[in-house]
């Protein structure tokens, strides 16, 4: 049984499917890949991928800024 797509997935496949350029196509692939992996983490960890991003967040705020 199929499951919902993680939130964003559905505006990735519109900007996938109107790319005009390899590139642009190859970045938005990168996007879904991330936006995969992320969900799929976030699942098979047993947490709610909100809590994982907010997990992620709380994490690079505490790094401090990027140099």
């Amino acid at each position: 049984m199929a499951s919902d797509p993680p939130p964003g997935w559905t505006a990735l496949q519109v900007k996938a499917r109107d790319a005009k350029t390899p590139e642009e196509l190859a970045a938005t692939i990168g996007e879904m890949n991330k936006l995969l992996a992320a969900y799929e983490k976030a699942a098979g960890d047993g947490h709610d991928l909100a809590k994982h991003k907010k997990r992620r967040k709380q994490s690079a705020n505490q790094q401090g800024p990027k140099p």
